[in-house]
């Protein structure tokens, strides 16, 4: 066999569901990073916004924060459920089978 084709079809699929599920993990931290480079840096988003909502500056902004912390953890549950169905996607070995039928109580 050629060496891309083995590369194709042998390498790429076990290679990617660990990569993707990296990535998926990641989203956070990256948020998190982005919120302190804001806030460094002076620049205008969600960062600075909840940096002033929670100093006072203007008053202690509950519906901000609540709404920040919403947010991001939505787009972080959303990233982690697209990486999932790319994983089921890319490995048919992920997907679940009789076997994990049954152990989540349907052996009907």
């Amino acid at each position: 066999m050629r060496e891309r084709s083995v590369l194709l079809r042998h390498v790429l699929p076990n290679a990617l569901p660990p990569v993707v599920t990296s990535i998926a993990a990641d989203t956070g931290a990256a948020l998190g990073v982005a919120l302190y480079v804001e806030v460094v840096f002076d620049l205008p988003g969600l960062g600075y916004r909840f940096l002033v909502a929670i100093q006072g500056t203007v008053g202690f902004d509950r519906p901000v924060i609540v709404g920040i912390v919403l947010v991001v953890g939505a787009v972080v549950v959303v990233a982690n459920l697209v990486a999932d169905l790319l994983v089921a996607a890319l490995d048919p070995r992920v997907r679940l089978g009789r076997g994990a039928h049954e152990l989540l109580g349907g052996g009907d």
